[in-house]
């Protein structure tokens, strides 16, 4: 065993490393008793600060949200809600850098931007109802057309899935879990609801991106029908739509009428969700949804010259 040749001080024992940790606690404690202080000078400057430090200063915020100050509790409020959002925008950019994109689980995703402990099952649940419903319901009938016009007779007739009466861009309108509650939506929201009811029961599909107001293509063999979920899923021609783009002075394009991959409309509802923050003055909110459109946009560009899955991506 080592002994030391001369007298030892045991903090030099203590790896650096070690040392500089508890020298960075004790400021962060002392930055945390500050959230109690009455200058908002002291809060604009010791907010950044305890939010760089992420989930370290977590407990130390869990614990002064118990504090009898009310303005420190409310503030360690604050914080927390910031490091669950910035937990939540690094899950976001690291599903938007991967090489395929799954419509459902980027919303539900998504969602928790709004809500970072949202649980997604009983969505998934209810969507897995709506779909074991139409397909008893579809035992009844031999006519494949007929089974695919149940869809928007369940959902929008009888459920009443269609477009928002209040401010069209609320982030109510925008986020699956709340357009699954309350039955209303924006236009892309709405598809998504009857597209992914419709990949539960097996049937082929796709949105089509319209500027402005997408629609839905179910299919029935060779023959695709085109639904307005947004108008309660009433159906719609192909001159219809075309009818549509020009009358909003618009100029049409045949690739309006291609189903848009699951990405494509994930980048849309990122766009949808950015408005909707412009509208409300959320700098931040607009600043991380840049994020993961950047992220988005990167790996896009990535397969467009025929690069490979980014390391440690999964597909």
């Amino acid at each position: 065993m080592n002994s030391c040749s001369s007298p030892c001080d045991a903090s030099t024992l203590v790896p650096a490393a070690r040392r500089a940790d508890r020298e960075r606690d004790r400021r962060l404690a002392a930055l945390v008793q500050l959230l109690g202080d009455e200058s908002d000078f002291v809060w604009e400057r010791i907010r950044p600060e305890i939010a760089r430090e992420g989930r370290r200063a977590a407990a130390l915020l869990r614990r002064e949200t118990q504090s009898q100050d009310a303005r420190a509790r409310s503030r360690a409020r604050t914080l927390l809600a910031e490091l669950d959002r910035s937990a939540v925008v690094r899950r976001l950019v690291g599903y938007a850098s991967r090489e395929k994109i799954e419509l459902e689980t980027a919303l539900f995703l998504l969602a928790r931007y709004r809500a970072p402990a949202l649980d997604p099952r009983p969505f998934q649940r209810a969507l897995d109802s709506m779909a074991a419903e139409l397909v008893e319901r579809g035992r009844r009938t031999q006519d494949e057309l007929e089974r695919v016009r149940l869809i928007p007779r369940y959902l929008g007739v009888e459920l009443g899935f269609g477009g928002s009466a209040g401010e069209f861009h609320n982030p109510d309108n925008v986020h699956l879990p709340r357009v699954i509650e309350k039955r209303t939506g924006m236009p892309l929201s709405l598809c998504a609801v009857y597209l992914f009811v419709a990949r539960r029961m097996g049937l082929r599909g796709g949105v089509l991106p319209l500027p402005g107001h997408v629609m839905l293509r179910l299919w029935a063999g060779p023959t695709g029908i085109i639904f307005d979920p947004y108008h309660k899923g009433q159906e719609r021609t192909e001159r219809e739509c075309r009818r549509y783009v020009e009358q909003n002075r618009m100029r049409f394009d045949a690739s309006m009428l291609r189903e848009a991959n699951d990405r494509t409309l994930f980048k849309r509802q990122l766009l949808n969700l950015t408005r909707s923050a412009e509208k409300r003055g959320l700098k931040r909110e607009i600043d991380d949804l840049a994020l993961v459109l950047h992220a988005l946009e990167a790996r896009t560009a990535a397969t467009a010259r025929g690069a490979g899955p980014t390391r440690g991506a999964r597909s």
